[in-house]
């Protein structure tokens, strides 16, 4: 809300050539005010009433009144519609609003970056601090993420929260292993497989097979480990990832079957 508020009132700031805007604040008192409804008779003060106004779209009188029944909206299936008049096609107003609230994002930019930049920082971390220091961060970047996508944003927009989401979870699932938590760690692989087929995330999908081949062979499921390691190499045998699924995925569980030529192959294709 904060970013939002701040992108808005530089936005009526200029647009009003009113320079003050900028320094109306949002302090957390009054924001949890608003969102329990208490509001005092005046409504919020002139200036923090107009960033929201020019935020929302809407007046305050409409932001903090009752929310408008739907029902009366609704048209009984098989009932003919009204003949309309000159006056009941809508006001522009109304009309360009319903256009906005389908094509504004919920999603600043600013918060995409936020999120890619937490996901590099962890996998930086994570040699020193390991899971149980970070599992924490990473369940909050994970919840951000699919909070963001359960409103509306630009297709762009949504691709890349996708692939964000699918590398939070591909985190907490790595994590999970490293910990032990078989069970869990195999709930985000399927959760992050499922983001990264959404937008044909090729690299958050050959990350999740690894960590699953790696969560398998823990268990003492090798062939099962060596199969999902084969499903993510075949996926782009090119790829970086692919030496991390050839030694660390194949190569060690065909050794635990007592497949050493298999082994050595693997080896070999990964240092290839």
């Amino acid at each position: 809300m904060c970013i939002q508020w701040k992108r808005a009132r530089a936005e009526l700031a200029e647009k009003d050539s009113d320079p003050r805007l900028t320094g109306v604040d949002l302090p957390r008192r009054t924001f949890d005010r608003w969102m329990k409804g208490e509001l005092s008779e005046r409504g919020p003060r002139p200036d923090s009433a107009r960033v929201l106004e020019h935020l929302f779209g809407m007046t305050t009188a409409v932001l903090f009144g009752p929310p408008p029944d739907r029902n009366t909206a609704r048209r009984p299936t098989g009932v003919s519609p009204p003949v309309l008049t000159s006056g009941g096609w809508g006001s522009p107003g109304e009309i360009l609003l319903q256009a906005q609230e389908l094509t504004t994002s919920n999603t600043d930019p600013a918060l995409l970056s936020l999120a890619a930049e937490s996901i590099e920082s962890i996998v930086q971390r994570y040699e020193d601090q390991g899971p149980q220091q970070l599992a924490g961060e990473a369940r909050l970047l994970r919840r951000m993420v699919r909070t963001l996508l359960l409103g509306r944003q630009s297709s762009g927009q949504r691709q890349e929260l996708f692939g964000l989401a699918a590398r939070s979870s591909g985190l907490l699932a790595y994590m999970a292993v490293n910990a032990g938590h078989a069970d869990v760690a195999e709930a985000y692989c399927v959760e992050a497989e499922a983001f990264a087929d959404q937008v044909g995330d090729v690299g958050a999908k050959m990350w999740v097979l690894d960590t699953r081949a790696l969560n398998l062979y823990y268990v003492g499921e090798y062939a099962a480990s060596d199969a999902a390691a084969a499903q993510g190499i075949a996926l782009s045998p090119q790829s970086p990832q692919a030496i991390r699924l050839w030694v660390n995925g194949r190569a060690r569980a065909l050794a635990r079957q007592g497949d050493a030529r298999g082994t050595v192959r693997a080896i070999g294709r990964a240092l290839t």
